[in-house]
């Protein structure tokens, strides 16, 4: 039987995951997606419009969908992180999804909302946490433990032992050698080469990867998106 899946946000990640859902027709169907900036009802891109946020939690008791995808970007982790906790906190589910181009080891953990794209490799005993999600071409040796929320770009690689915070974005292309911890909320920039620890709310960049400036704890140009959800 088809998993029917429900998108959040109608935006370029939506399509592209609607797209990639589509790799595995026999087990996934994607039935729309939710997004307050678009009208009830309308197709945007080739998605059909459910609704909004609020629409949500009657769609799931109506059997409209099974599982929910998040499709919110790197952008605004922090929504996107506290939008996934309060869904689950009303008994949602968010869909596992692994790229049938992609080769996830079997000892490896993938938590809900975990969406793994084409060309990806993890290893054995990785974990990846809820709500990440791995773009094109990831590379993650043995060991290397996702806390959750986080969000890598096309083309990470990571060698073994290593673990990155929860709400941390991974810019494209960034190299970790083995037995690095990355705090919270951390960011690298495109081609950072990490090769030392780093503690939470920091902006990484360069070869060797070095203290670019201070994050705070939330994004200060988070913008009010969902505003009548908070």
């Amino acid at each position: 039987m088809k998993e029917k899946v429900a998108l959040i946000g109608a935006g370029d990640l939506g399509v592209l995951l609607a797209h990639h859902f589509a790799a595995k027709p026999d087990r996934y169907e994607v039935v729309g997606a939710f997004d307050d900036f678009q009208e009830k009802g309308s197709r945007v891109r080739g998605l059909d419009i459910l609704g909004g946020v609020n629409d949500i939690r009657q769609s799931s008791e109506r059997k409209l969908f099974s599982s929910l995808v998040m499709a919110i970007g790197y952008r605004h982790l922090a929504f996107r992180a506290g939008l996934y906790l309060r869904l689950v906190e009303m008994g949602l589910s968010f869909a596992r999804y692994v790229h049938p181009h992609a080769y996830v080891d079997r000892g490896a953990d993938l938590a809900p909302g975990s969406i793994v794209f084409p060309g990806c490799t993890i290893d054995h005993r990785c974990r990846i946490g809820p709500n990440s999600l791995l773009n094109t071409g990831c590379v993650l040796a043995h060991d290397v433990m996702l806390d959750g929320h986080t969000f890598f770009g096309p083309g990470v690689k990571s060698a073994g032992f290593v673990r990155i915070g929860a709400y941390s974005f991974i810019g494209v292309g960034t190299v970790i050698i083995d037995n690095i911890e990355l705090g919270e909320r951390c960011q690298t920039a495109g081609g950072a080469v990490v090769t030392k620890s780093f503690g939470d709310n920091l902006l990484l960049a360069g070869v060797p990867a070095q203290i670019k400036r201070k994050l705070d704890s939330v994004e200060d140009d988070e913008p009010d998106l969902f505003r009548s959800h908070a």
